[in-house]
Parts: structure tokens; sequence; C-alpha cells
């Protein structure tokens, strides 16, 4: 798949699951399950490439996401 399939692959998935807010923060790995639950086909490493194109990774330093890499700016309502 070329770069422009890839990015649109991850648009959908993002849209269809998620919900961009600056406040909402979501886990590489909760993120990476959902993506293969979704249908997605990339790889862990593909995956963490593409989101960090889109949206901020760090890794927490407290609270529930402790120590876990994360993605700023977008999350689940529930």
């Amino acid at each position: 798949a070329d770069y422009r399939s890839s990015e649109d692959v991850i648009g959908e998935f993002v849209r269809g699951t998620y919900v961009e807010n600056p406040s909402f923060i979501v886990s590489h790995n909760e993120a990476f399950e959902a993506f293969r639950e979704w249908g997605g086909t990339m790889t862990k490493t593909a995956f963490a490439l593409e989101m960090s194109k889109r949206y901020k990774k760090i890794k927490h330093t407290a609270g529930n996401y402790r120590m876990k890499v994360v993605y700023e700016g977008i999350g689940r309502l529930d």
C-alpha cells in the first residue's frame, strides 16, 4: 500500500472509533487493539508511525496511563 492509502486507513479508523478532543488521550496498545478489531492489518510499528504523524505521542507519568505510551487529542466517549 502506498503512503496515502495507509494514511486514509488510519483516518477512517479514527473517525469511526474515537472522538478528537485536545484533552483526550488513548494508550498506544489500546488504540492498536481497537485498530485490529476494526479490521486494520498494518503492523504495530507501522501503526505507531502513522498515528504519531497525526497525534502527539508521549509517555505518561501519572494516573491510569502511568508509564504507558499515549496519543494526545483522541479518545472514546464512554
